[in-house]
């Protein structure tokens, strides 16, 4: 860890863009490290993007999450209600129900646990059936 680069050298390096290039650069090789596990069974992941927010007095009443399960398929529909504390999974992201729901539940538990999550554009919710979830974004 001590030998890692500095945002700031692999700007020079790969981007030439400075540190938000290079920030840039190590979220997509992220994303394809986490895309290859994923595909090796290792992990699951829920990918959720924000389509739709409304605002109350500058904060964020309710929003409309897209998500995808395991960065395949269809994306379903998440529907949250920051005010009355309610959510509603408007679509499934895949044909079968059973894991969809599954997967659809473990992104809306850590978005309700994680309130800070809400301001994020993008994130990516890693975890395995029997371990605890960690979060990308």
């Amino acid at each position: 860890m001590s030998s890692r680069s500095s945002f700031e050298e692999l700007a020079t390096l790969f981007e030439g863009s400075g540190t938000s290039g290079a920030e840039r650069a190590y979220r997509k090789e992220l994303d394809k490290l986490t895309t290859i596990l994923v595909e090796e069974g290792i992990l699951h992941a829920v990918r959720l993007k924000r389509k739709n927010i409304t605002r109350k007095k500058k904060e964020i009443a309710t929003a409309i999450y897209l998500y995808q399960v395991d960065y395949d398929g269809e994306w379903g529909e998440i529907y949250f209600d920051f005010v009355n504390r309610t959510t509603e999974i408007r679509k499934l992201a895949e044909w079968n129900r059973m894991i969809s729901k599954v997967f659809s539940k473990k992104a809306i538990c850590y978005i309700q646990t994680h309130p800070l999550l809400v301001n994020l554009k993008e994130i990516v919710i890693l975890f395995s059936l029997q371990e605890k979830s960690r979060i990308l974004h």
